[in-house]
């Protein structure tokens, strides 16, 4: 009886150390996430942008614009999560 006590016992132990090791990489690694940046994407992005409201500029799209298969669009939603 004893020995069944003790693998419950160590188990238990095991079982909720594995918990707390995932749930730890989990939350370190959101943070790590989220504080990052990656400076080559942020600065195409910066560079290739264009706000299209009521009066547009028609020189934003090319001769390829008619042409093209597929057009993205994009937008924010201000933050990120893993």
């Amino acid at each position: 009886m004893k020995t069944l006590i003790k693998i419950l016992k160590i188990f238990f132990i095991a079982l909720i150390s594995i918990i707390t090791l995932i749930f730890l990489y989990l939350f370190i690694s959101n943070k790590i996430f989220l504080a990052s940046k990656n400076e080559t994407n942020i600065g195409y992005l910066k560079n290739n942008k264009t706000t299209i409201d009521s009066n547009f500029d028609s020189q934003i799209f090319d001769n390829n614009f008619n042409t093209s298969n597929v057009i993205l669009l994009g937008e924010i939603h201000g933050f990120a999560d893993n």
